[in-house]
């Protein structure tokens, strides 16, 4: 209802503004071209509610297409900083494993995604590496802030 009032209004108002526009005109050619475009500003003002439902219309399709535009963007760039996490953990607990004299033949390292966050690293060791699983788990999660499990891989026969 708030709607039509407004639009009333704004008819109202172009009409007054196109009677002393015309009254304002002088009476030679000029004044023709004049009226032509006073006339299409009141039929502007007229259809205005048909226009912007028209309008209204592209920009939910619009709106619509950025949102997506927007969730491919955002899972790219999930995509992308899952793979930096991933790359920078990586590189430290190699480091680290590094420093305690274990070689990268002698494990395999994984990471526990559930829903876009990382749940912890995985890190299988073989079995001659001589280390202690849960110093090295405690080390590991302190530094990398992420919860690390660590296990020895069964030797199959």
């Amino acid at each position: 209802m708030d709607a039509i009032r407004q639009w009333a209004f704004s008819v109202c108002a172009a009409a007054i503004v196109c009677v002393l526009l015309q009254m304002l005109l002088p009476s030679f050619s000029v004044s023709k071209l004049a009226r032509i475009g006073i006339a299409l500003f009141f039929l502007c003002a007229l259809l205005q509610p048909v226009g912007v439902g028209h309008y209204t219309g592209d920009w939910q399709r619009g709106s619509e297409q950025s949102l997506k535009q927007a969730q491919q963007y955002a899972n790219a760039l999930n995509g992308q900083l899952a793979q930096d996490v991933e790359g920078g953990l990586t590189a430290h607990i190699r480091q680290k494993l590094q420093e305690q004299g274990v070689l990268p033949h002698q494990y395999r390292l994984s990471f526990q995604w559930e829903e876009g966050q990382l749940m912890g690293a995985i890190l299988l060791l073989e079995a001659g590496a001589g280390l202690d699983p849960a110093a090295l788990v405690q080390e590991l999660s302190q530094s990398c802030g992420v919860s690390v499990t660590a296990e020895y891989k069964e030797e199959s026969k």
